[in-house]
């Protein structure tokens, strides 16, 4: 017989077990002489792992002997009151088919959804790992999405009855199968799988995926589209006898924009997979049988039979149009198959599941010559699909790497103490908390704000492509950070932000770090060192490269007025050469040029950048159409893709930009006492343009400057779109009064398919779906956010800053596109202008700072939430400012240093205090 006695018992119980040994009866006894006993594989002589036992509440802070029948380890045995012991979980236990850390499922009790469409399933549970069943312990388990359970409270439970489980829809390892139906009536479920051994693992059964039943039929639930991480494709593809495919490899900038994918060289920056998923569409031509190997698993299909076997089991797959369509999804130990024939299978097969066992040889190192220079590990997933003769093909075959639904192991120790802080913003979507954010389209888990806004943790949301899509303009999702967290690494020439509310202070701080990331050498292109970059599409080596227009707008958006010295390189470099596309890009550096000199007074840069911005100027002169006093423009600002047919070849937003530009380039004349000849002409077509836009874009009737002038089909309908909206209600482009300022604003906020949860649809009438149609950019709203600022529209410049929030935190960047319909961030990764732009959210859109040559003036309009925010370190000039915000509204009065102001002259030098007061109504 074997004792220990443990003083202070803790929550959870850790006692060792040993595969293969006879079950003993361990006792707790406890001073009140309560015996709670139960059956265990307790380890003899050797440690397998650890099992975790929830101990009855009454032993808590007791002092009890355990007892074994023989005497056995049982002085290894510990309490802790965190769930998880000093063991690391097994590295091939499953990720994605639920399972109990410790033990098996017995029975599933209950499984419903209830009126607030949380999931609760109910399970008996044993904690042992051995042969033999306790009496079992009643857990409750809560989802939102069926994929990710936390445990919930074991009070008061509810059980409902279950769906049938005598015809089990999945075949397999699998002894039952439960269902239940949501609000709507779909029906989805989970099969219990047949217990299994993985060797030096706790777990001994799963569920299986969670699955849609329809007609009898069943699928993969949607939903587990969230845990996708990147993809491989392939098309129209022959199998010469064997396709073989190994999930690791690796990528490096090729060609610009190009990637090169190459095969893995084992090191960290491998792409790599833990859990896949395959869809796969065969033609199966003449194969009498076609043989489909999953990580060591073989599934075997017949044509003679129209069936897919995998160990004993089979299932119908058959052949439509000489097609074979099969879904898998592969974790580790466990594999499930669907056909289209809407059958399921499950299997497990961890003795498949061996160590990869590399012995170390160097015949140049002689003292490493013996048989403990060892490495033992798991191989990735991999796919082989062979065939007897050479007529079957893969017709398309996508393969998915799978993230855990939860955190890996570390992360969730990290966040067991953390608690969810103050709700700040909340829609239908999702809810920002003061240090996290729920997010119901990208299911969970939540994503976490730590270290007041310096650490972010959020899993992969987007799907990674390695491969351009087959589209005209170049799709392809990447992905900067492949990590659970992001870290920021510090402000560098930025102010700091601090508002109070974590979750807004990582925002701020993940569009300061990609603007500083593109700053940096690293994701420079050869010869654009110290230049910034348009986005990290490809990562260290080669980033995006330098474009005319994304630097303009970064420029006169926010980087000519926070960061100065680290643009001022990339105006010239522009100015001379630069990536250049599009109807507008020809408008933008005079426009920035001239913007740089009035946040800095550094008339060098006009006389750098003065003769090479005139072959700008000669642009705008062959596209200006002198008979209608307008620029002939089939494109709106940035959009390079489709003609604007509705536009009637004058779209609005260029107008805005070009009239700007000889304006401004009026002013750079003047500044330097250069061409007064020319700069009559250019302000004399800024206001011809200027003129033409008020008297032509603004229709009346529908409250909106549309994208073409009258006579065009979008005057006559009321079609606009975001770069032109945005620009006319900007007020340093002085097109929108303030009348026409608010109804345009009212218009986008109330127009159908304009503005919703996830941000501004840029094309609101467009029907399809592109990266400009029906999706977000951030980088057009920024004006805005100004525009509400002007008008006092609190509620809407809130809604348009957690939004972004929202976008940035919880995808750990600002991709290029969001869907507007689903919400999901896609495109290249790292973009400048959106982050730009975000920060211009709280510089000139929460602030109102506005500037000129001679000085700044501020201007709040402050959301209750941000009645305490704070913008450290702020440089302008020779100066350096600390504001702060005392109160909410858009009535405050400006003190410096205690001396009530209207206007900081640009003169002032030093460090200074700015605090802008709510005014006593």
């Amino acid at each position: 017989m074997g004792r220990v006695l443990l003083k202070n018992v803790k929550k959870y119980l850790f006692i060792p077990y040993e595969n293969g040994v006879a079950d003993q009866i361990i006792q707790i006894r406890s001073k009140s002489k309560e015996v709670f006993s139960f059956y265990y594989p307790i380890a003899s002589n050797h440690i397998s792992g650890w099992g975790r036992i929830e101990l009855p509440s009454y032993l808590e802070g007791e002092t009890v002997e355990v007892v074994s029948e023989q005497d056995k380890m049982v002085e290894a045995v510990y309490t802790r009151e965190r769930s998880y012991g000093k063991e690391e979980r097994h590295q091939v236990e499953p990720w994605v088919h639920f399972h109990i850390p410790y033990g098996k499922i017995l029975e599933i009790k209950s499984f419903f959804q209830d009126e607030k469409e949380n999931w609760h399933m109910h399970l008996l549970e044993d904690f042992s790992m051995g042969s033999k069943n306790n009496e079992g312990i009643l857990r409750e388990y809560k989802s939102k999405d069926l994929y990710y359970w936390e445990e919930g409270m074991r009070k008061n439970q509810e059980l409902r009855a279950i769906g049938d489980t005598e015809n089990l829809p999945l075949v397999g390892d699998v002894t039952n199968f439960f269902s239940a139906a949501d609000k709507n009536g779909e029906i989805y479920g989970f099969a219990l799988s047949k217990q299994f051994c993985l060797r030096d693992s706790p777990v001994k059964n799963v569920l299986s995926i969670p699955v849609n039943l329809k007609e009898n039929k069943i699928y993969p639930m949607k939903k587990l589209e969230n845990l996708r991480v990147w993809r491989r494709d392939w098309y129209l593809k022959k199998i010469e006898k064997e396709f073989y495919f190994e999930c690791r490899f690796r990528i490096r900038p090729g060609e610009w924009p190009g990637i090169i994918i190459e095969e893995k060289a084992r090191t960290l920056e491998d792409i790599r997979a833990g859990v896949i998923e395959v869809e796969l569409e065969v033609l199966v031509g003449m194969e009498e049988e076609i043989l489909i190997e999953l990580s060591g698993l073989q599934w075997k299909w017949s044509a003679l039979t129209q069936e897919l076997r995998c160990k004993d089991y089979v299932m119908p797959a058959t052949v439509k149009d000489g097609r074979l369509l099969l879904h898998f999804f592969c974790d580790h130990i466990v594999q499930e198959g669907f056909s289209d024939s809407g059958k399921g299978m499950l299997v497990t097969y961890p003795e498949i599941i061996k160590e990869i066992i590399h012995d170390i040889q160097n015949d140049e190192i002689e003292n490493i010559q013996n048989p403990t220079f060892q490495l033992r590990y798991y191989s990735e997933p991999y796919i082989k699909i062979q065939t007897k003769g050479n007529t079957a093909s893969i017709v398309a075959m996508h393969v998915y790497a799978l993230r855990r639904p939860d955190y890996s192991q570390g992360n969730v120790e990290l966040l067991e103490n953390i608690t969810v802080g103050e709700r700040i913003y909340q829609c239908s979507h999702f809810t920002v908390y003061e240090n996290a954010i729920d997010d119901m389209v990208y299911g969970s888990p939540k994503s976490w704000v730590l270290d007041r806004g310096t650490r972010v943790l959020s899993p992969i949301r987007a799907i990674e492509d390695f491969q351009w899509a087959n589209t005209p303009w170049g799709d392809m999702t990447r992905i900067a950070d492949r990590e659970e967290m992001w870290r920021f690494r510090g402000y560098e020439d930025f102010p700091q932000l601090e508002t109070g509310i974590p979750t807004v202070d990582a925002a701020y701080n993940l569009a300061v770090d990609i603007l500083q990331r593109n700053l940096d050498e690293a994701y420079a292109m050869p010869g654009n060192e110290g230049l910034l970059n348009a986005g990290l599409l490809q990562g260290k080596g080669e980033g995006f490269g330098v474009w005319v227009r994304d630097t303009c707008h970064n420029a006169f958006r926010i980087a000519n007025f926070l960061i100065p010295d680290r643009i001022r390189k990339s105006l010239v470099y522009v100015t001379e050469r630069g990536f250049n596309n599009g109807c507008d890009s020809a408008a933008m550096p005079p426009i920035a040029i001239w913007d740089y000199y009035r946040a800095t007074s550094d008339k060098s840069i006009l006389y750098e950048t003065y003769s090479e911005l005139f072959k700008f100027i000669e642009k705008a002169d062959s596209i200006y159409d002198k008979e209608k006093g307008l620029i002939r423009a089939e494109h709106s600002a940035a959009q390079d893709a489709f003609p604007e047919i509705h536009n009637g070849g004058y779209s609005l937003s260029p107008q805005i930009y070009y009239a700007h530009m000889y304006f401004d380039m009026a002013n750079i004349c003047d500044e330097i006492q250069k061409a007064p000849e020319k700069s009559m002409v250019f302000r004399q077509k800024g206001e011809a343009i200027l003129s033409n836009i008020k008297r032509q874009y603004w229709n009346e009737e529908k409250s909106c400057f549309t994208s073409g002038p009258r006579g065009s089909e979008a005057y006559e309908k009321g079609i606009w779109e975001a770069t032109g909206a945005e620009a006319c209600v900007w007020p340093r482009f002085h097109v929108a009064d303030s009348r026409q300022r608010r109804e345009f604003l009212q218009t986008i906020k109330t127009q159908r398919n304009a503005l919703n949860d996830f941000g501004l649809n840029w094309y609101p009438f467009e029907k399809g779906k592109n990266h400009f149609w029906n999706t977000c950019w951030v980088s057009w709203t920024e004006g805005i956010a100004v525009a509400a600022n002007h008008e006092g529209d609190i509620a809407l410049l809130r809604k348009l800053i957690f939004q972004q929030v929202r976008n940035v935190v919880v995808n750990k960047t600002f991709h290029e596109a969001v869907d507007y319909t689903t919400g999901k961030a896609w495109r290249w990764p790292g973009l400048t202008w959106h982050a730009s732009a975000f920060l211009g959210y709280f510089v000139f859109g929460l602030l109102g700072i506005s500037y000129e040559k001679e000085g700044l003036t501020i201007s709040p309009c402050i959301p209750q939430e941000f009645s305490h925010m704070k913008l450290c370190n702020l440089r302008y000039r020779e100066a350096v400012f600390e504001i702060e915000i005392e109160g909410s509204g858009n009535q405050f009065d400006m003190y410096v240093d205690d001396s009530k102001t209207d206007y900081i002259d640009a003169a002032i030098k030093g460090r200074h205090r700015v605090t802008l007061c709510q005014k006593n109504q």
